[in-house]
């Protein structure tokens, strides 16, 4: 076997490893960025809209998911808009907005009532320092190879959530950070687009009847190894393993205990298809648009769709 060969296939065991890893104990990743990086005074911007329609809810006498009840629905329409900025060719800075918009009608067995949500805000605001310490072609059995450092923080204090609107799941109103890392491998018209992500969570805030009031919240795993193959010079369709799941178990406060998910760890993981074009000459200056479908395969979560619509652009200056 020639050293190229071995070259590739011990680094696509060594990504499929590493995500296997972290869904055992998160669609790109939306905070950090690409992991090509950007170029020094490189202007940025990503924009992207994503609509769940949820079908499923956890069931705790039986411990796995069921239909919504006839009656029931909840939509949920995300959005998000980050801009970066090229430090360096290496160092990046990046902000993050992400606004969400809830529909949902539940019944609630002991009022014997039917409840309406309709509700929407700026739910995340996060923070983004990126570092490309690896560009190299040839290296490895690639044609190129790239890998990145990145680090995602979340104040609470910049969040403008009320109460309200983070009961009814708008946002979680808590201190959060992530520490990424993100490689992206070239051979030929293959490439390989991947990321894994410790997302630590902190503690929710006191709010009255909150289910997580006070509570701290479950740290996260969170994944993503994506295939992708060049159609032509301005198309590239692609497939991939996305997902999530929590470290330590889920805990709900005073009267919710023992309820619900309380005590267990919720996970996500999805096949996701995608078709992307490139709008400039640079398959790499992040000129693009992209049309992504997504398919839980492994749920275990409060409410759960069985397939998610993402549409992404993205455009760079200069």
């Amino acid at each position: 076997m020639n050293s190229r060969l071995t070259g590739v296939l011990f680094f696509s065991v060594l990504i499929l490893s590493a995500c296997i890893f972290s869904s055992l104990p998160v669609s790109a990743e939306t905070t950090i960025g690409c992991p090509l990086g950007m170029e020094e005074d490189q202007l940025w911007v990503r924009t992207m809209l994503q609509m769940v329609d949820m079908t499923e809810k956890y069931d705790r006498q039986s411990d796995r998911m069921v239909p919504l009840p006839d009656g029931w629905h909840k939509q949920v329409r995300t959005s998000g808009f980050r801009l970066g900025y090229g430090l360096t060719d290496q160092w990046e800075v990046g902000l993050l907005l992400t606004e969400k918009a809830i529909n949902q009608r539940k019944f609630n067995k002991k009022t014997k009532t039917w409840t309406e949500i309709h509700d929407g805000g700026i739910g995340d605001v996060w923070l983004a320092l990126g570092y490309k310490f690896l560009e190299e072609e040839d290296w490895g059995g690639f044609d190129e190879v790239y890998m990145k450092l990145g680090l995602g923080y979340k104040s609470d204090v910049l969040q403008t959530l009320s109460d309200r609107e983070i009961l009814h799941g708008v946002g979680n109103g808590a201190r959060e950070m992530k520490l990424v890392f993100l490689s992206h491998e070239v051979l030929g018209k293959l490439a390989f687009c991947n990321h894994l992500v410790y997302h630590w969570r902190g503690s929710a805030p006191v709010i009255p009847g909150s289910k997580l009031s006070g509570q701290n919240l479950t740290d996260r795993l969170n994944y993503k190894f994506n295939l992708e193959y060049e159609l032509s010079e301005e198309w590239v369709a692609s497939v991939g393993l996305f997902g999530w799941m929590d470290v330590q178990k889920i805990s709900f406060a005073g009267k919710f205990k023992d309820k619900g998910m309380d005590g267990q760890k919720a996970h996500m993981h999805r096949l996701v298809f995608s078709l992307e074009k490139s709008l400039g000459e640079d398959k790499y200056g992040h000129k693009k648009l992209k049309l992504a479908y997504g398919i839980p395969y492994s749920v275990k979560n409060g409410m759960a769709p069985n397939y998610d619509i993402m549409l992404i652009a993205m455009y760079t200056w200069p």
